[in-house]
């Protein structure tokens, strides 16, 4: 993952500002198999798309869509601390809705 310099108007779900938290707490030990579904998009969510984005290779779109249905799941806020942060920042910064 190559990282910028966080600036207020970065609106990149992969930039350090957002994520940064994220990358220096990961772990595997992520409890990702309760994780199945469609996201409000069509997205179909499994704990392999998870883990897909604890290694860096998912894309902004399915980043965003990621975090929107861990959302309105809930699930954000059951996972590790840094999902949750993740996911708030997502929600502040207007890339994603807050939950319903």
């Amino acid at each position: 993952m190559t990282s910028h310099k966080h600036k207020r108007s970065c609106t990149s779900a992969r930039c350090g500002g957002c994520l940064s938290e994220y990358s220096r707490a990961v772990s595997h030990n992520t409890p990702t198999r309760n994780i199945n579904g469609v996201n409000r998009n069509g997205l179909e969510i499994t704990p392999g798309l998870i883990l897909d984005f604890e290694a860096g290779e998912l894309d902004e779109q399915t980043t965003l869509g990621l975090f929107q249905y861990l959302v309105d799941t809930g699930i954000a806020w059951q996972l590790q601390g840094s999902y949750g942060r993740t996911a708030e920042c997502l929600i502040q910064r207007g890339l994603i809705e807050g939950r319903v």
